[in-house]
């Protein structure tokens, strides 16, 4: 179950990395769309899901991918264009969408899997995850790509890849 949600997840994020590639995306930019679109899959999943018990173990998952995410790039990608003008006003306010999608997640956390509640809370959440996504990739990354080159879009990818190995392995 949670295992092919989350191998369907990584086609999902595949797929969306080579697309970002042919339109001529690059490094940190790429790698992070390739990320939403492996999320995205698999809140999909897991709001469908009858069964609360893989619900349960599917929104672990998720969460860690979250938090991992978000951690990985306020550590590596939010500091590089937190200083341009062009795009520290988006930076913040990615910044704060990361803290209230950490608070649901934590809410959710609290919950049972089986109640309405958490469903309505889960569907919340999923909403602003998908938008806080949108603007990232409409909004900043368009206009963060045009202030580095291809090797910076590298180096910040490699860093943010090593960072986020690092969180996965604290995060319970």
């Amino acid at each position: 179950m949670a295992k092919g949600t989350k191998v369907a997840g990584k086609m999902a994020g595949k797929m969306k990395a080579a697309s970002a590639a042919l339109k001529g995306e690059r490094g940190i930019f790429r790698k992070l769309k390739e990320e939403h679109a492996q999320v995205s899959a698999m809140m999909r999943r897991c709001a469908a899901m009858d069964d609360a018990s893989e619900r349960s173990e599917l929104f672990a998952e998720i969460r860690r991918e979250l938090l991992a995410h978000a951690k990985g790039e306020e550590r590596e990608f939010y500091p590089v264009f937190r200083q341009f003008e062009e795009t520290a006003d988006i930076v913040e306010e990615s910044i704060e969408d990361h803290g209230a999608i950490e608070e649901m997640l934590e809410q959710l956390r609290a919950m049972t899997t089986e109640s309405e509640d958490w469903t309505d809370l889960f569907d919340e959440m999923m909403s602003e995850v998908e938008d806080h996504v949108a603007q990232e990739e409409n909004e900043l990354f368009p206009l963060a790509e045009k202030l580095i080159d291809d090797d910076q879009a590298k180096q910040i990818e490699d860093r943010y890849v090593h960072s986020k190995e690092q969180i996965l392995r604290q995060v319970a």
